[in-house]
């Protein structure tokens, strides 16, 4: 096999080589061994007419990598010497343009933002911790890739002493290495947003001091968890071990990300998952006219974004090998995330929120959130798409 790297690249390849101590052989088997056995590793393919060269057209291709997303192009000339004997490319399993939506057809992003969050801050009150919580997060945080970072608030610094002995309690529990323990004084909610403006966090965690099972989380915590633009895992009294997640997808910008910590978290805990869509129910101007359903099998006999996106995660979920269950349902979404927790017993239920409330699908995502956040006596992972 000859494979040939000129300019740039070839340059590039020859410092990020030095740096790292490798040759340059070495750097090539290191990368494409890392892009290969990662879950996240792809690279799909379409045709680009304007990019055609001696008669071969070009196409666009998106190197999923879990560290540089986005879309680059490549002439015909390219894709003659790269593609295979078949003339099959890839599809992207959304089916849609652009892959990601903060890019615009035509941009070149050479030095995208990282996907990737590297912190997750732990609020930290004056309550006693509860132990089973903690050793619940000191799992999830490791297995998402996100290092601890604890924080307790004050009122006065007469609390200070005893706030120093909360956290040193705190990190001795959690049991996992922290990033830093925070100590401030001020308004809770107002210190725990300027803390999570400061560094780049992926994960707001709350509930470490545990309810009594059968009841919501705070009004305190379902406004925090709703107010930040960061993804927050609310825990509650948690199960000595998973058994079986839920994931509730929407096909929409967020679920690519939720899917993939879903199925992260489901492979470290050898747990099985029940993939869900929920179909909204007919609006009611359309009340009184015969209702229109399809089932599954329907569904995933036509070639839709959603279908093609509900085939794409259960692939996703059998490459990972883990054991998963599609299920399609019909109505109002809230009610029938919460109906299907009554029918069966769920440890976690994995669900997308809007950044912000940009448009009505973002409206209505989060009108369905805090009716799930006050329903279910599960631990819930909200999952919120920073780059979009």
């Amino acid at each position: 096999m000859e494979v040939k790297f000129e300019g740039n690249t070839l340059e590039n390849m020859k410092r990020m080589a030095e740096e790292a101590g490798l040759t340059p052989e070495g750097f090539i088997e290191v990368v494409m061994e890392q892009f290969c056995d990662n879950k996240g590793g792809r690279v799909y393919t379409g045709r680009w007419s304007q990019g055609e060269v001696d008669g071969e057209k070009g196409f666009r291709y998106v190197p999923q990598w879990p560290f540089r997303p986005g879309f680059k192009e490549a002439t015909g000339d390219q894709v003659k010497k790269w593609k295979s004997g078949g003339k099959k490319f890839r599809p992207h399993p959304t089916g849609e343009w652009p892959f990601y939506p903060r890019l615009k057809e035509g941009d070149m992003k050479e030095n995208v933002s990282p996907t990737t969050h590297d912190f997750a801050l732990i609020g930290i009150g004056g309550k006693p911790l509860d132990k089973a919580s903690m050793g619940f997060i000191a799992f999830m945080l490791p297995t998402l890739g996100l290092q601890p970072v604890l924080l307790h608030v004050i009122q006065s610094e007469k609390q200070a002493a005893e706030a120093t002995r909360i956290l040193e309690s705190a990190v001795k529990m959690l049991g996992i290495p922290t990033a830093d323990n925070i100590q401030r004084t001020g308004d809770i909610a107002v210190e725990i947003k300027k803390e999570l403006l400061s560094r780049d966090y992926g994960l707001m965690v709350l509930g470490a001091h545990g309810i009594s099972p059968g009841q919501p989380p705070s009004s305190f915590n379902q406004k925090l968890a709703m107010s930040v633009p960061h993804s927050v895992l609310l825990v509650r009294p948690p199960a000595e071990a998973l058994k079986r997640i839920l994931i509730c997808t929407s096909g929409g910008p967020t679920s690519d990300r939720l899917v993939e910590w879903g199925l992260q978290i489901a492979s470290v805990a050898a747990t099985p998952i029940t993939l869900m869509h929920v179909a909204s129910s007919t609006p009611g101007m359309f009340t009184g006219l015969p209702s229109f359903t399809e089932d599954l099998s329907d569904l995933l006999s036509r070639d839709t974004p959603l279908s093609n996106h509900l085939k794409s995660i259960a692939a996703m979920a059998e490459e990972a090998g883990v054991e998963a269950q599609l299920e399609l349902r019909h109505g109002m979404v809230a009610e029938e995330i919460v109906r299907a927790c009554e029918m069966q017993i769920y440890d976690l239920i994995v669900l997308g929120a809007a950044k912000s409330p940009a448009s009505v699908d973002a409206w209505l995502r989060d009108e369905v959130t805090p009716q799930v956040l006050s329903s279910l006596s599960c631990s819930i992972l909200i999952v919120r798409d920073h780059n979009l």
